[in-house]
């Protein structure tokens, strides 16, 4: 009898694993989640950088929204699904002149339906007059 529930068990156990392996999920992947810009002038203007990311899942991948942590950063994406497969960018402008001079580093929050759910990326540098 306990043969037969232990395979029962194993068995039950199985499938549930590969059902599991056949949900359909998004998987975002950034090439990179960290950009130095280095020196740059104070007054010199925004900078910005592509945040490139690709949807390594088999579901269509949503950013749900994007959140920061200073007003000297702007945030750019695309609302639309990036199937699987394909890639997208999350485009992050700084605007050295909104804070004094110095180094600086900031935080940008991209919500999807990832089952990660947020990753960070971060910028940072130095403002030089």
């Amino acid at each position: 009898m306990r043969k037969l529930l232990l395979s029962c068990f194993l068995l039950a156990f199985s499938v549930m694993l590969a059902s599991a392996d056949d949900a359909k999920v998004a998987k975002i992947r950034f090439e990179s989640e960290a950009h130095n810009f280095g020196q740059i002038a104070h007054k010199g203007g925004e900078v910005e950088y592509d945040f490139v990311f690709y949807n390594d899942g088999n579901a269509p991948l949503v950013i749900r929204k994007i959140t920061k942590n200073c007003v000297c950063t702007d945030v750019e994406f695309s609302k639309k699904p990036v199937m699987p497969g394909e890639k997208g960018v999350v485009k992050v402008k700084y605007a050295p002149a909104k804070l004094p001079a110095g180094t600086f580093h900031k935080a940008i929050k991209v919500f999807t339906n990832d089952t990660r759910g947020v990753t960070i990326l971060t910028i940072h540098g130095e403002s030089v007059e």
